[in-house]
């Protein structure tokens, strides 16, 4: 019987072929294996979410009448903290519980309309005070015991109203009328008068309501010229007579502000004012 002379080799190399397809998943698996993950984190605990300590609250409000930055400085003076959104007129405060109360109080108290502003009216009264026979109205009623007050100073007989000039004006606010007037020494001529004053400004005492009248000024454009015998003027120019002043007017009463020379006849212009508010 014939040996075959190649059977040996062949099983050996079956025999590696087998081994070594049963060492390769080994290999391959040593080779995929995944790298281990890192364990996750624990969740934070809820007190490091906190944004404010334990006890403080928020506090949202929407303004009606005060302004937001003004507000927001007095909240500031709590302990906690307090922005806010100017377009939205919206302030914010954070801060301990116990002052809750306390701002919400402050803002009841301030967010409120703001209270009117008075109005003053003021009668001024332009007098002509003069030794001769008058030359303007007659004085009303209401001027009487001013008449009688300039008459006993100044011992001027006759004293006419040249005019009458109603102002209203805020309180706080200037003030300014303009007119003509009759010429105090020739009613056919006319002269202009411009008066104002820089502020009119209230305020009372146990006595009643006061008006302050800052930087009061009367200018007069009085006319001149030589006189003829029938009392008219020719060859006019023109000056200015004026009188400026600061006073106090209490409400209800008429007070002699000044007086000023117009011209060589000895007639006196005065000025006289009556205060009156208007709630």
């Amino acid at each position: 019987m014939t040996r075959n002379l190649y059977t040996k080799p062949l099983w050996v190399a079956l025999a590696v072929m087998a081994a070594a397809l049963v060492g390769l998943p080994t290999v391959l698996g040593a080779q995929e294996k995944p790298e281990p993950k890192p364990a996750p984190e624990a969740s934070p605990r809820p007190e490091a979410l906190r944004v404010y300590p334990a006890g403080w609250v928020t506090e949202v409000f929407q303004l009606k009448f005060a302004q937001p930055s003004d507000l927001v400085g007095v909240l500031r003076m709590f302990s906690g903290r307090a922005d806010f959104e100017r377009d939205l007129r919206v302030v914010m405060w954070s801060g301990p519980k116990e002052f809750a109360p306390a701002v919400k109080d402050i803002v009841a108290r301030l967010d409120v309309a703001p209270a009117s502003v008075p109005s003053i009216e003021l009668t001024f009264y332009l007098l002509s005070g003069s030794k001769q026979a008058a030359t303007a109205g007659a004085l009303p009623s209401e001027l009487d015991g001013v008449a009688t007050q300039v008459k006993g100073i100044f011992g001027l007989p006759r004293l006419s109203l040249l005019e009458t000039a109603v102002i209203r004006v805020r309180d706080g606010s200037e003030g300014r009328a303009e007119g003509v007037v009759p010429s105090l020494g020739d009613p056919s001529h006319a002269a202009m008068y411009r008066l104002d004053f820089g502020s009119a400004s209230l305020t009372a005492d146990e006595r009643g309501k006061v008006v302050t009248l800052r930087r009061l000024a009367l200018t007069l454009n009085v006319p001149l010229g030589e006189r003829s015998p029938d009392g008219k003027l020719s060859d006019l120019t023109y000056r200015d007579s004026s009188l400026c002043t600061d006073a106090e007017v209490r409400e209800g009463q008429k007070v002699v502000l000044g007086k000023a020379s117009v011209d060589r006849s000895g007639d006196t212009l005065f000025l006289v004012v009556n205060a009156k508010v208007v709630d």
